[in-house]
């Protein structure tokens, strides 16, 4: 027989919040052709298009999606396990470790931007403005705390013309040169390299590059037909505080794995404006 401070003490446990923290295995589906963890010790170009994913995005909402207009956008993401994906799963509890990539169907409109919780139920939403309509791809870089390795995922989302013209897709200043260093002309596939993001002002001013999303720098890399993407930050043992505030130099590690025409975005903070620089990169096999 169940006493009056028994029942009490039962049902104070089932009433009290319990820890949703999700485990390794959330994020482990079933089958052979999963989206690879993003090894930060070798990062690497991941195929994430056609692959079973860790990451889900699901029931995207969004206002009208027309070019040239600011478009407020939200989505619920999820582990393969189906559980939702909140801030306090991501690691150190940052949303630094969640960001998004919006890739227009030409590659020429690509924004790096980092999405903001409007739920604990992993509901999470941006705001963003597209350059040309098409079909757009998200995607995400997501580094969930039960992991501690990156994971990638994309879903697609349709965007109409507008009836305006619509300014060029993302420009950059005039006064400041980009140049991306290859280490070797000839780059192939599935082999290491570091490759070099060199910034100079054409006047010869200071260049004042303030870190954003984690990283000094950022360079995506995204092959053409869109199924495979990295979001590489800058090398930490390249970055100092004594940077050439006149030429300063990202570095970045990456693998290729496949043959085939890619496009590089870099992205920088340049004293509070965000740059983009796009440069064509070709990997034989």
């Amino acid at each position: 027989m169940i006493t009056l401070a028994a029942l009490t003490l039962s049902l104070g446990v089932y009433l009290i919040p319990h820890s949703h923290k999700l485990s390794h295995l959330d994020f482990s589906p079933k089958g052979a052709n999963s989206v690879q963890f993003c090894d930060p010790d070798r990062p690497r170009v991941i195929a994430v298009e056609n692959r079973i994913p860790r990451v889900t995005i699901a029931y995207f909402e969004a206002d009208t999606l027309k070019a040239g207009k600011t478009t407020h956008a939200s989505f619920g993401l999820y582990a393969a396990s189906g559980k939702p994906i909140g801030l306090h799963e991501l690691t150190e509890g940052t949303n630094q470790n969640f960001q998004i990539i919006l890739v227009s169907p030409h590659l020429d409109d690509v924004q790096l931007i980092e999405p903001y919780p409007i739920s604990p139920n992993g509901r999470w939403a941006f705001d963003f403005k597209p350059t040309t309509e098409g079909n757009y791809r998200l995607f995400a870089d997501i580094t969930p705390e039960a992991t501690q390795a990156e994971i990638y995922t994309s879903t697609n989302f349709p965007v109409s013309a507008s009836e305006q013209k619509v300014s060029p897709a993302a420009t950059h200043s005039d006064l400041i040169q980009a140049t991306l260093i290859k280490p070797t002309p000839i780059l192939y596939a599935g082999q290491p390299y570091e490759l070099c993001l060199i910034l100079k002002s054409k006047n010869h001013e200071m260049i004042t590059v303030i870190p954003s999303l984690g990283s000094f720098a950022h360079l995506i890399v995204i092959d053409k037909q869109r199924t495979s993407f990295i979001n590489a930050k800058t090398d930490p043992q390249h970055v100092t505080h004594s940077l050439d505030s006149h030429s300063p130099e990202f570095y970045f590690n990456i693998s290729l794995p496949d043959p085939g025409t890619y496009t590089v975005w870099a992205e920088v903070n340049i004293s509070g404006t965000v740059e983009y620089y796009s440069f064509p990169l070709t990997v034989e096999p």
